[in-house]
């Protein structure tokens, strides 16, 4: 679901299940965006 903001709302069984917390990495593919949890080390 997308917010007024245009925010995505992801349930909270997903982002449990991938252990999503407070950042995500994006990409956009030609048909789709990817969402995946991010492992950068925030330097």
């Amino acid at each position: 679901m997308l917010d007024r903001a245009g925010r995505l709302q992801l349930p909270a069984e997903y982002t449990r299940a991938l252990d999503m917390r407070d950042r995500v990495a994006l990409e956009l593919e030609p048909d789709h965006i990817a969402v995946r949890p991010d492992d950068s080390d925030g330097a």
